[in-house]
């Protein structure tokens, strides 16, 4: 068992390559984290500075969710933008699981995104990718956990996933200490 946190910014194929992932798992479960916004009618926009109370109470239901799915002899491949500002709410709820838990971004350039965004949505809002890229763009001690996908075809994504897997797992123990 082990819990993958799938993240970047939208039109980055998280959706696609969990859905995978979970396919291919001998019991695997997907958690599509947008659909936790969605339980908020009063929802502000999650790109807005006013909405730092709202995410992270979002971020922490779905890792919860995830949590329980592990706990429950799954693997869990759960795809949401969360970038690195969230790993303390991360690593307070998953302090509890003894799995490998791999924390994986996938970037690639601005007009690439907005390309696959608008193909995915065209009536996508291109200013909330505008804002979230920059933040991912810049990871610092994280760097080690992303993976370039510019040009790669959706299978192309998956090998360079498993390819890349062992490096991107997250100490999350260490880091939940760390920022005690």
């Amino acid at each position: 068992m082990a819990l993958s946190i799938v993240t970047g910014t939208p039109g980055a194929g998280k959706t696609l390559l969990a859905k995978r992932l979970a396919v291919d798992a001998e019991r695997g479960a997907h958690i599509p984290g947008d659909l936790f916004f969605g339980f908020i009618p009063g929802l502000i926009e999650p790109t807005d500075p006013q909405s730092h109370a709202q995410n992270e109470s979002v971020v922490r239901a779905m890792t919860r969710a995830a949590t329980a799915l592990v706990a429950g002899g799954y693997d869990v491949y759960l795809d949401a933008v969360i970038g690195p500002w969230f790993l303390p709410v991360v690593a307070s709820e998953l302090r509890v699981l003894s799995v490998p838990i791999v924390y994986a971004i996938l970037r690639l350039p601005l007009e690439e995104a907005l390309r696959r965004a608008k193909e995915r949505d065209p009536g996508f809002d291109e200013n909330i990718l505008r804002s979230l890229h920059p933040q991912f763009e810049d990871v610092g001690p994280y760097e080690k956990h992303v993976i370039e996908i510019h040009g790669l075809t959706p299978d192309e994504v998956l090998k360079r996933f498993h390819e890349r897997r062992r490096e991107c797992v997250l100490d999350i123990e260490e880091l939940a200490n760390a920022m005690e």
